[in-house]
């Protein structure tokens, strides 16, 4: 049975995670955690309309891995 397209998007959005733990040396605790608490179109919501940039964010910025964040 083929998956819906928002249990894709949480696989992808796990993936973002490995990938800047992996190629970034990033580990995004909280990120992993809000993974684990709302589904990753949520998740994405989130961090998109919050009032400033995540830490991740900013950690991926300092590292020029900006392919690998949500925002």
């Amino acid at each position: 049975m083929p998956k819906d397209l928002t249990e894709r998007f949480h696989e992808a959005m796990v993936g973002i995670y490995r990938r800047a733990k992996d190629e970034a040396g990033y580990t995004a605790h909280r990120f992993l955690q809000m993974l684990s608490d709302d589904e990753g179109v949520g998740v994405a919501r989130n961090l998109i309309d919050a009032p400033k940039p995540s830490d991740g964010y900013t950690a991926l910025w300092d590292r020029t891995r900006l392919d690998l964040t949500v925002e």
